[in-house]
């Protein structure tokens, strides 16, 4: 919808025009108002309309003299008149104000209706011919920004499309610097018309600015709507001056190399190059560096016993250890201390390894997305707060691991008729202990946890429709087709042969 501006000093006038015209069946809105030149000035300012009705006889400053400073304040918005006076001076000053057409006092609805046709005609039209221009300069943009043209080139690309003299152009730039998603971008391209064009570079969102917004405010209004709209804290890169095509690509350059630098700001923040180049020594020298080797025991031996507080604390000197260096080198460092807990501390206890695949919140790949220090420092604390917890547990409770143990046995063997004497010599407890214990935690019965592992095992095997309902059964085990039938509709709500379908 296209939004409208009406300015009448008559407020019988004006309020005719806005209650009687069937503004929403013309499909434009919102309909501000006006009564006086200074306030239509402030409606503008404020609301930038796509359309403007104006009265030509208002006190203090006419609708011609209003038209005129919509233009020497760079505002274009398709003009109506409106007047009483059907003379051709008037008529004449109008168009010189780029006027797309005026209606005579008293006006018929359907006169308002006709022109308000024309006027989105014209608005069509020129969206159609910008977007056109927008996209031919952008894909003109991108091959100069990518090295595919000479400066020489883009400059007579500027003077086709642009119709301005190249020494004029100016630019804002910043830069997004974390992965946007399509959807991301596209919806940032239609909120910010002051975003000329963005440009994936690496890791980053190059943002191309027009000359009339400031770089800072403009890159902080876009964090502001991925964050509300998207719930993601994105760290931002810009720079405090604008500059002319000839620097576009080398300022390009300039922000791709803080990519680094950028990891390790608060995901939210908004810097300035100029204010973030003073800060650039923390990474100088620092090419490739590594964790030191005592961390990785110390780490795993506070672990194993416990010591919460020393574990946070080694995990502060692994990232002490490694501030500074390219994000590439920081994540391969903080993944080694995940691989080396996995294999000489997770994977030698079984009952700890059961616990974590069991309670796992952190996937291996998760790694890779990471896009600031605080984030791989989250993902590296979750891996360790879940092996904390096994402990913690084992002291709360020195037989907790028995239930693991008995989990452990079950998930192995869930399709054999595991008996209840077999399984308390195989955990080490007394029968009607391990039944409480189990109960107790769990809150089902060892009997119930079976069915439910072989239920889910069943679900499985449905999957193939080759196999038949009776071979899944025997699978499980059960030989009494019916009575599996009738544990797997108490799980899933469906019969095996309804579930098959589904899936």
């Amino acid at each position: 919808m296209y939004s409208i501006l009406l300015v009448e000093d008559e407020k019988l006038e004006l309020e005719t025009l806005r209650d009687y015209v069937d503004w929403k069946k013309l499909d434009i809105g919102p309909v501000y108002t006006a009564r006086n030149g200074k306030r239509a000035m402030e409606c503008m300012e404020e609301y930038a309309p796509d359309i403007v009705i104006t009265d030509v006889q208002m006190p203090v400053m006419n609708g011609v003299q209003f038209a005129k400073q919509l233009i020497e304040k760079g505002y274009t918005p398709k003009i109506v008149f409106l007047t009483g006076y059907d003379d051709f001076e008037y008529v004449k000053a109008a168009f010189q104000v780029q006027a797309v057409d005026y209606l005579l006092k008293p006006f018929m609805i359907e006169d308002i209706e006709a022109c308000m046709e024309k006027v989105k005609k014209e608005l069509e039209k020129e969206k159609i011919e910008t977007w056109s221009k927008k996209y031919a300069f952008g894909q003109v943009l991108q091959a100069f920004l990518s090295g595919e043209i000479t400066e020489e080139t883009m400059k007579e690309y500027c003077r086709a499309l642009l119709k301005r003299e190249v020494s004029k152009i100016r630019f804002g730039i910043g830069a997004i610097c974390s992965q946007c998603s399509d959807e991301e971008l596209n919806a940032v391209r239609q909120e910010f018309p002051e975003v000329f064009y963005i440009y994936r570079q690496r890791e980053m969102s190059i943002l191309i600015l027009r000359d009339y917004v400031s770089p800072g405010d403009a890159l902080a209004r876009v964090a502001g709507f991925l964050q509300e709209n998207f719930q993601k804290k994105n760290t931002i890169l810009y720079c405090e001056r604008q500059c002319d095509v000839e620097r576009l690509r080398k300022m390009m350059d300039v922000l791709c190399r803080f990519t680094d630098f950028m990891f390790y700001q608060e995901p939210g923040t908004c810097l300035a190059v100029e204010t973030a180049s003073e800060n650039m020594k923390i990474m100088e020298g620092k090419a490739d560096g590594h964790i030191k080797q005592e961390r990785f025991r110390n780490l795993r031996d506070a672990l194993g016993k416990g010591e919460r507080e020393q574990v946070y604390e080694i995990c502060h000197k692994c990232f002490e250890d490694i501030y500074g260096y390219p994000k590439n080198i920081a994540i391969r460092e903080i993944y080694s201390v995940y691989l080396y807990l996995k294999d000489h501390l997770v994977e030698e206890d079984n009952s700890l390894k059961l616990w974590m695949e069991d309670y796992d919140s952190i996937r291996e790949e998760d790694i890779l997305e990471v896009e600031s220090c605080k984030e791989l420092k989250t993902w590296i604390e979750n891996y360790i707060e879940k092996i904390i917890s096994f402990f913690g547990k084992q002291k709360e409770n020195p037989n907790y691991y028995a239930i693991i143990q008995t989990k452990t046995y079950l998930q192995k063997h869930c399709t054999e008729n595991v008996g209840i004497e077999k399984l308390s010599r195989q955990i080490g407890l007394s029968p009607n202990y391990l039944r409480s214990l189990f109960k107790e935690v769990t809150g089902k019965t060892i009997l119930e946890y079976s069915i439910e592992l072989r239920m889910e095992k069943a679900a499985e095997l449905l999957k193939n429709k080759s196999l038949k309902i009776k071979e899944v059964s025997a699978a499980v085990g059960y030989e009494n087709v019916s009575y599996f039938g009738m544990l797997f509709q108490r799980k899933y709500g469906v019969t095996p042969n309804e579930y098959r379908k589904m899936v």
